[in-house]
């Protein structure tokens, strides 16, 4: 039987009595222990030591809790730990930030031992719930994207084998016409497996928190008229193995949006595959964007017939698989759903709008800088 390891506690406290009073009772109880005398302190042991709670004073010398806290939300590693508040300050405007903040929990001094010891538990058997939740949702999508990405290698392998059974056989006259089909099947298969990948990596970044960091840390003016060309430009490949074209329509000159390259990037094409992918053989997909005072609407029309209202209000789940009225259920894997929660990340709303024999609108407002 695994032996439960005791959860790790840091107390940031720089009052020595309080500090030692505290560290002793938890070591009672059976917790392992740290202790800070400031934030500063508290810091640096958090470089080197994995705890489960942080037990921060606010009224601090060097660095105060509210600024410990501050920086603790910036690490993603260190974002999903309980933080507890202790504080003797009975000002409103304190508890107040706290709670704006994010902070689990406040507790006032001086500190009742039952109070405390239940409050600690219960904030460590939330996050306990909340990981293990976290480590089944990870779980559930690595089990799906690799049986999507099996499936996609061996379609890769088959034409490469193809392409060598006709190269060996002296028999088969080969046209270039015939070589050019089989490459782009390859290079088709290729790209749909990295996107795969990108997809996963994408969906665990958003997840950890780590793309929302980035984007509160990195966002400013992008240019998304460079952004859409170059993302029309590197459709092609995807978009000319279901023999369908990206038109981009609009404006000469567009303004600044606010977002992170990367970002952008990442739900903007995404949006543009699966557009690409409800649409019918021979058809386009229409790119056009229209400027308002406060936001730029970018809205991508697939050349398909249209899907079914469940379908819709699905669209922007994990792996959904899309019903559409003239071909079988077509998987759409990650790409919409990291698109729909990385627009919820960068401050844009993202909508689908579909009827059957009228073909599906993707409409996104981007904020302008």
């Amino acid at each position: 039987m695994q032996e439960h390891k005791p959860s790790t506690i840091l107390v940031v406290e720089d009052e020595k009595v309080t500090r030692l009073v505290i560290t002793n009772l938890l070591k009672r109880e059976g917790f392992d222990v740290l202790s800070a005398e400031d934030g500063s302190e508290a810091l640096r042991a958090l470089k080197g030591q994995k705890v489960d709670l942080i037990l921060s004073d606010i009224h601090m010398p060097i660095m105060d809790g509210f600024e410990l806290f501050g920086k603790v939300q910036l690490d993603p590693n260190l974002r999903p730990v309980p933080f507890i508040f202790l504080t003797s300050l009975t000002g409103q405007e304190h508890l107040m930030l706290g709670k704006e903040l994010g902070v689990d929990d406040y507790l006032m001094k001086p500190i009742d031992r039952d109070v405390l010891l239940a409050s600690i538990r219960g904030k460590l058997k939330r996050a306990a719930t909340v990981q293990a939740t976290r480590t089944e949702a990870i779980e559930d999508v690595k089990r799906q994207v690799m049986k999507l990405l099996s499936e996609e290698v061996k379609g890769s392998i088959k034409d490469v084998k193809k392409i060598s059974s006709l190269i060996e056989d002296e028999k088969v006259t080969i046209t270039r016409e015939h070589l050019e089909n089989l490459a782009q099947s390859v290079r088709s298969g290729g790209d749909r497996l990295q996107r795969g990948l990108d997809d996963f990596i994408m969906s665990l970044r958003i997840d950890s928190g780590e793309a929302a960091q980035q984007f509160a840390d990195e966002k400013s003016r992008q240019d998304l008229k460079a952004v859409l060309t170059d993302l029309v430009s590197r459709s092609s490949s995807y978009a000319k193995s279901k023999n369908v074209q990206v038109v981009w329509k609009a404006p000469d000159s567009l303004p600044s949006v606010v977002g992170v390259r990367k970002l952008l990037e990442h739900m903007v094409s995404r949006i543009v595959y699966g557009a690409v992918a409800l649409s019918n053989p021979s058809s386009s997909v229409e790119v056009t964007a229209e400027v308002g005072t406060r936001e730029l609407m970018l809205d991508v029309r697939d050349g398909g017939t249209g899907i079914g209202e469940d379908d819709v209000s699905h669209i922007f789940d994990k792996f959904p698989s899309v019903l559409r009225p003239d071909a079988d259920q077509y998987p759409l894997g990650l790409s919409l759903f990291t698109a729909k929660r990385l627009a919820e990340i960068s401050k844009c709303d993202l909508t689908c709008l579909s009827q059957p024999g009228r073909g599906t609108t993707f409409s996104l407002a981007l904020p302008l800088s």
